[in-house]
């Protein structure tokens, strides 16, 4: 069990941490965690903030059992002005990212993660169709991208897609699409 939870009034407190540890995160807001071990053995944890400045962070220590130094923004153009990026992938080489409905790549070079030249320029990798389009079987909204981390295998993405039903509602579903 990695926690035990309680419902009062319809808000998850969390009870018991044994085991847990902090990430360091200052403000409370941070979600969609993905957690990448580098080949040196650090552990990095990318984030993105739900609410408030709505940007992608990182943070490193040398173990999963931390202690995690503190997190740093993936500055711009990554973590861009306005718009809200989250649910973070990373391979070691290409952090994938949703910007509001389209996810999108970017390169990182090796170097420091909070310095924009360690970062190319994020590139679209799946985008939706017209998102005010009303028929049905239209696509308006991607995102949540994961990749297969498996050498031996082919390298595929995952991904989260909302399709318009003919009743105007959203059905959303999972798919692949291997890589190029």
């Amino acid at each position: 069990m990695l926690g035990q939870f309680v419902n009062v009034a319809g808000t998850l407190t969390l009870i018991d941490t044994s085991g847990s540890v902090s990430l360091g995160d200052a403000d409370g807001v941070q979600g969609n965690p993905n957690l990448f071990h580098q080949p040196d053995g650090t552990v990095v944890v990318f984030s993105d903030d739900e609410q408030g400045r709505k940007d992608l962070f990182a943070n490193t220590a040398a173990t999963v059992a931390g202690p995690f130094a503190g997190q740093t923004l993936i500055p711009p153009p990554v973590s861009a002005v306005g718009p809200q990026e989250s649910q973070p992938f990373f391979d070691g080489h290409t952090l994938y990212f949703r910007r509001e409905l389209t996810v999108l790549a970017t390169d990182w070079n090796g170097g420091t993660m909070g310095d924009a030249a360690s970062w190319t320029t994020p590139r679209t990798i799946l985008g939706p169709g017209d998102a005010t389009e009303t028929d049905a079987g239209t696509v308006p909204v991607v995102g949540e991208p994961s990749l297969t981390l498996d050498p031996s295998a082919p390298k595929e993405l995952y991904f989260v897609y909302a399709r318009r039903v003919a009743d105007g509602t959203l059905d959303l579903d999972i798919a692949m699409v291997p890589a190029r």
